[in-house]
């Protein structure tokens, strides 16, 4: 489903529609994103950051830890353990 269908509105128009909204999927979606390539990736953390559409790393730790309440690198250390153990 696109993010215009999600609000209701077309797509050329959804920027005007609802911005809060908006930007509250960029940053679902950047989460998402975030969780399944510290997951399932060797990427480096500010490769993840530039793949999310960060300027720089630190914005992104500081979004990752906004989420999250830790660290990208300590995140990725807990769950890639936890998968590991469940495999």
């Amino acid at each position: 489903m696109s993010i215009g269908s999600r609000l209701g509105a077309t797509v050329h128009g959804t920027h005007k529609v609802r911005p809060h909204e908006n930007q509250q999927l960029i940053e679902e979606a950047r989460r998402e994103l975030a969780q399944h390539y510290l997951l399932h990736s060797s990427l480096e953390l500010n490769e993840t950051a530039y793949l999310l559409g960060y300027e720089d790393a630190n914005s992104f730790f500081r979004a990752f830890h906004q989420w999250e309440g830790t660290s990208p690198g300590e995140w990725r250390a807990v769950h890639a353990h936890r998968v590991s153990s469940n495999a």
